[in-house]
């Protein structure tokens, strides 16, 4: 970097110990910089290791180059920056910002998985891993109410939103509310109303 780099030094003054510095013209460059942030939460909440608990691994442990949490971990940093496709993990496993999500060296010859491993990962999950999966999130905000208010915190509401957002026009199903397992039916002014 020459004299006239700034270095911006009072970026994510909480998140990291060492100056954060951006610099476009070397070979090992990211456009998802974004999931070091994500990582860095996630070190903190231990959310992604709580997940992969929950999964049981019927893998042959000599064949396999990565854990049940690796892959996850992986999986999650990838819809994350907006990759949610699967395939994606092909282009993905030699980003530097991913390897080093993985604790991994961004310029180490060691890859992340490729997209093959995260389909079978995924197609791997069963129900029953899911259905625990789902209450990890709610026991990590329960965690953290605990550890901020004590014991005088009694009662948590998590107060989710399930916004409708309805169709307009001849799209296909837009006459069928998923959420309220009901059909929709067209007002006058060509907005969709439950019945």
């Amino acid at each position: 970097m020459d004299q006239h780099s700034p270095t911006q030094s009072v970026l994510f003054p909480d998140e990291f110990k060492k100056p954060v510095v951006a610099r476009f013209d070397t070979d090992l460059s990211s456009s998802d910089a974004g999931a070091i942030l994500v990582h860095s939460k996630d070190q903190r909440l231990g959310l992604i290791s709580s997940l992969a608990r929950c999964l049981s691994d019927h893998r042959d442990v000599r064949r396999s180059r990565f854990t049940q949490e690796d892959i996850l971990r992986q999986r999650i940093l990838d819809i994350a920056c907006g990759y949610e496709d699967g395939n994606d993990a092909t282009a993905l496993r030699v980003d530097p910002v991913m390897k080093i999500c993985a604790s991994r060296s961004p310029s180490s010859t060691e890859h992340l998985a490729s997209q093959p491993t995260v389909s079978r990962f995924e197609n791997s999950v069963t129900m029953d891993e899911l259905a625990a999966m789902q209450t990890c999130p709610a026991k990590s905000v329960l965690r953290s109410c605990r550890s901020r208010y004590g014991k005088s915190c009694q009662r948590v509401v998590i107060d989710l939103d399930p916004t409708d957002d309805p169709t307009y026009g001849a799209q296909q199903l837009s006459l069928f509310n998923g959420h309220y397992k009901k059909p929709l039916r067209p007002s006058n002014d060509g907005i969709r109303f439950l019945r």
